[in-house]
């Protein structure tokens, strides 16, 4: 049988793990990951996906294709594929990335703080993924909420996998439309509880941050983007301290860089050297904004687990209500 053509040269199949670039709209490879992509020969054409890819990628099983199908860790192309049954064509692009050992995330329902027609608030727990991943997007937010509300759901916004707390998702199209300017325009109000090493200055946070790979960095000068972050240091005990964190800007990672280079990083936070912790201390507290759709004002609150607070050995502390 003729083998099948790896993408980007010629040679054996790529099947790599470290730190690399990725076919185009996937992402990096990261630690512990491994990948094979390439394009189906001719002697395929026409057989079902989860066949092709056994075929093709030596160290992989039929069965195991079909979880991985199932999970979405599959691309046909550019698009998430889970049906093991699906026909491919010669020279279609498959992409398939896994990781030995992985936990599968399991199809859990969503916890819904608000819903109208137009909009949901929900309660995503530290450790689910908002969205897809190469790995897969079972048990993903967006996964889950279309599932429950339609194939149009989408989030607003993200939070980061290991961050806890309250997430807007639109219902509809139009909701989407609606919501795209408030993000955009840093309209909705985005409160954060962190608990930290040290404590951070109070008052306004205005370093400019920039993407780099997996990671982002505080920039000098007019390089990256504009990040703003209010800061005010709610309690602190035996060098530790519970932080309000407001959002003026929505960067990626900003409250967990902007602490880190304050030389206060997050419990629990390895990317950004924080203190070791069984999660990530950071926690989207509040969530509020002006309904594009009614017109009305709209304030969520939701105070953190104990989990959150065993990060710092403390019992939970009783927030106020202004």
């Amino acid at each position: 049988m003729q083998a099948a053509r790896p993408l980007g040269g010629t040679g054996e199949l790529p099947v790599s793990g470290g730190h690399r670039e990725a076919e185009p709209g996937l992402g990096a490879i990261v630690h512990g990951e491994q990948r094979a992509a390439f394009e189906v020969p001719q002697e395929l054409a026409g057989e079902r996906i989860d066949k092709v890819i056994a075929a093709c990628v030596e160290s992989l099983s039929r069965g195991r294709a079909r979880k991985l199908l199932g999970q979405g860790a599959v691309f046909h192309g550019r698009t998430r594929c889970r049906v093991a049954s699906r026909p491919v064509r010669v020279g279609d692009k498959i992409t398939v990335t896994w990781r030995e050992g992985a936990a599968v995330n399991l199809e859990t329902e969503l916890s819904v703080v608000f819903e109208d027609d137009h909009f949901a608030v929900i309660h995503k727990p530290a450790g689910q993924h908002t969205q897809g991943t190469a790995l897969g997007d079972q048990g993903t937010v967006v996964r889950l909420a279309q599932r429950r509300f339609g194939p149009a759901a989408q989030v607003a916004h993200r939070l980061d996998a290991p961050t806890s707390g309250l997430l807007l998702v639109t219902k509809t199209v139009e909701a989407a439309d609606a919501a795209r300017p408030l993000v955009q325009e840093h309209a909705l109000d985005r409160r954060y509880l962190a608990l930290c090493a040290g404590a951070p200055p109070a008052g306004l946070c205005d370093r400019r941050l920039e993407r780099r790979g997996r990671r982002t960095v505080v920039v000098d000068g007019e390089e990256g983007k504009s990040a703003r972050t209010w800061f005010e240091v709610l309690h602190a005990h035996e060098g530790r301290s519970l932080v309000h964190a407001r959002l003026e800007t929505g960067r990626t990672h900003q409250v967990r860089v902007h602490l880190s280079s304050l030389a206060c990083p997050i419990l629990g936070d390895r990317l950004y050297e924080g203190p070791r912790a069984d999660r990530l201390a950071l926690h989207a507290w509040r969530l509020g904004l002006d309904h594009p759709m009614t017109g009305a004002r709209h304030d969520w609150r939701l105070d953190p687990d104990e989990a959150f607070w065993r990060a710092a050995g403390w019992e939970p502390y009783k927030l106020g209500e202004d």
